[in-house]
């Protein structure tokens, strides 16, 4: 027996489609705010303000001498859209880089779901291809992630691709490059000889002093590390 085929109109089909798209996970789950003139969008919190500004001032001579944006997002959460698809999405819709040229370097950290990702335009892989970007993460930005100093990690990775950039087209950066000494060992170090001195001044000199060197550590609590970074 024949059976005809159902004719069915054309806006049913439409709104079927609308909906078993909304009905998917992940399809574009996060809102995207607007983009502003700022190179560092720290929407989860995370940034200090001397290492947002040094950011901010790399980024700006970066894009004046070589038309290359680097453009840093911190976000709490991905919202249950994919990495991946919403760095591509953040930096099409920004239209990050040069339209024609494509030179934009896109760092979008999800602090949450303990995810990061550098998306590189087409004009940028010739100097920055997706292996070196990878290994830029590892080295720079993850390993303070996983002791909770996204600042510092991502004030790191932004020297080190404004640094490649410079390489890259041949100019010289004029902006501030941080110490790549631990800020947690600086502290440290600050703290133990104030209290050297304080010994010494206040609590019976040399003596003193021996004992808080027998002491060593003992006394002092293991630093607290965040989650381990995926």
């Amino acid at each position: 027996m024949l059976r005809g085929r159902v004719r069915r109109p054309a806006g049913l089909l439409i709104a079927a489609a609308l909906l078993l798209t909304c009905a998917v996970p992940g399809v574009w789950a996060y809102t995207i705010p607007p983009r502003t003139d700022h190179a560092v969008h720290d929407f989860a919190g995370v940034i200090l303000k001397d290492d947002r500004k040094a950011m901010e001032d790399l980024a700006r001579e970066v894009w004046e001498k070589s038309k290359v944006a680097i453009v840093v997002v911190t976000i709490k959460s991905l919202e249950g859209e994919g990495l991946e698809d919403l760095t591509l999405r953040w930096g099409r819709e920004w239209g990050i880089g040069d339209k024609k040229d494509n030179r934009g370097i896109l760092v979008l950290v999800a602090v949450g779901d303990r995810k990061a990702r550098i998306e590189n335009g087409y004009g940028v892989e010739e100097y920055l291809p997706d292996g070196l970007a990878g290994e830029l993460l590892d080295e720079e930005a993850l390993p303070r992630f996983r002791s909770g100093d996204y600042s510092l990690g991502l004030r790191h990775l932004v020297e080190r691709l404004a640094q490649l950039t410079a390489k890259h087209y041949e100019f010289e950066l004029t902006g501030k490059i941080s110490s790549r000494v631990p800020r947690a060992a600086v502290s440290g170090g600050v703290q133990l000889l104030i209290l050297l001195v304080v010994m010494i001044l206040f609590a019976g000199g040399v003596p003193s002093i021996l004992w808080l060197l027998l002491l060593g550590g003992r006394g002092r609590r293991p630093r607290r590390r965040g989650p381990p970074w995926y």
